[in-house]
């Protein structure tokens, strides 16, 4: 498979998909603390998507509106923070991929994030 896959996350009303889409997940976790913490869950999931459905010789880009998930997901050193092993496990998952790119987006152009996250408060199962 040439070319690129875009995770998004977040959708901006100013851009346009560079690539195809993989698939939406929604649902309930326990034991989430934070936001920060749940944006760390779902680029760990998005990575181990893409690891499993063999879409590694695609180039990804990753969008996110966390500059703390992407400062500890581009940096070389260990994440000494609470997260730290999820995205220590999220960057070894993302070795195996040919080429990720992380992009930052506003927290204000996330509407299909937030339509997504909300039709999950009502279930309890992933929708993929």
């Amino acid at each position: 498979m040439g070319g690129k896959i875009k995770e998004q996350q977040n959708e901006s009303y100013h851009s346009r998909p560079l690539g195809k889409f993989i698939a939406q997940a929604s649902g309930r976790h326990r034991d989430v603390i934070s936001p920060l913490h749940a944006e760390v869950l779902a680029t760990r999931f998005v990575a181990l998507v893409l690891v499993q459905s063999n879409h590694g010789s695609a180039g990804v880009i990753f969008e996110r509106d966390s500059s703390l998930v992407l400062t500890g997901l581009k940096q070389k050193d260990e994440d000494q923070s609470t997260f730290g092993p999820i995205i220590k496990d999220t960057k070894g998952l993302l070795q195996s991929l040919e080429h990720c790119e992380f992009r930052h987006t506003n927290r204000d152009a996330n509407h299909a994030a937030y339509r997504l996250a909300r039709s999950g408060f009502g279930g309890t199962s992933d929708a993929v």
